[in-house]
């Protein structure tokens, strides 16, 4: 089941987690291009899959999308805002993996609703891993075909 295997894998990094790069890594990539584009962030990640499964049809490319998220409340997508993360919630399963960590004292949310956080967030993280994209990222929202 895909949204068990996301919510299970999915990761919380404290604010005070240090990332430390593997002395493995070696560079994928002779070069980087940078491309503005207009459009929801799944629009432009399933465009940028489409086309690099053009490029290279044998390769499984995994596409990222970097949330900018809402650190006190998950759950504005309930309620018909729209932005970037309420966008994702509506159109992926991203709230359950989000939801399993609001109520968990030190991570992500309880730490945000701290006094010093009053005016803004904590550099808290959540990588949630391979979440299911359910329906078309539109306000109509019409389900995927499975």
């Amino acid at each position: 089941d895909d949204l068990l295997y996301a919510m299970e894998h999915s990761q919380h990094y404290h604010s005070s987690h240090v990332f430390h790069p593997s002395e493995t890594t070696k560079p994928k990539f002779e070069h980087t291009e940078y491309h503005v584009c207009w459009g929801s962030s799944l629009q432009v990640a399933r465009n940028l899959q489409e086309e690099l499964i053009k490029q290279v049809p044998e390769h499984d490319f995994k596409i990222g999308v970097l949330n900018s998220a809402s650190g006190k409340h998950p759950e504005k997508f309930l309620r018909g805002t729209v932005s970037q993360e309420e966008g994702i919630c509506r159109a992926t399963c991203l709230y359950p993996c989000l939801i399993q960590y609001r109520d968990r004292p030190h991570y992500f949310y309880h730490v945000n609703h701290k006094p010093k956080y009053q005016e803004s967030s904590s550099s808290c993280a959540i990588y949630c891993p391979r979440v299911p994209v359910i329906r078309q990222d539109t306000f109509e929202g019409t389900l995927l075909e499975t």
